[in-house]
């Protein structure tokens, strides 16, 4: 009976171990075939402006490249910014796209200067309000003295 389980117990370990190397390559196969630059006879090219609305195909950051692969029912769009090239698969991922790249333009525009300034005179309004609160109410900080040695 013991030996029928140890049996039993290796078998489905095998069991598993096929499977998730199954898995495996069937992942690996698969992204092989998204990622693969060869055009079928089922590949067509499609014109963007018959895709998507004309808001996505450019903008400020962005430009759309057109004609658009379409593999099956799924669109392959090649986006142009001033911060390189994108790539997005299908409508959905291609207005992700366009709303990170607006998001990293509006980063960069930030003022580096100003934020220095303001996160210094932050840092610096800090003691300066301890310093108050030690003048304003000497006697209820000097209370909380011990308290803060005996957390030491």
């Amino acid at each position: 009976m013991i030996s029928f389980q140890i049996n039993q117990k290796n078998e489905r370990r095998a069991t598993l171990s096929l499977v998730v190397l199954f898995l495996f390559l069937s992942a690996l196969f698969a992204t092989s075939c998204i990622n693969a630059d060869i055009v079928e006879a089922d590949d067509i090219q499609i014109s963007t402006e018959e895709l998507i609305d004309k808001k996505l195909i450019s903008g400020a950051n962005h430009t759309v490249i057109s004609p658009t692969m379409v593999v099956g029912a799924m669109p392959y769009y090649k986006i142009n910014t001033p911060f390189g090239e994108f790539s997005a698969t299908g409508n959905l991922k291609l207005g992700r796209r366009v709303h990170e790249i607006n998001v990293i333009q509006e980063l960069r525009a930030i003022d580096k200067s100003k934020l220095t300034i303001d996160s210094v005179g932050d840092a610096l309004k800090k003691p300066v309000e301890g310093v108050v609160q030690i003048v304003g109410h000497p006697v209820s900080t000097l209370k909380g003295v011990p308290m803060v040695w005996s957390l030491v």
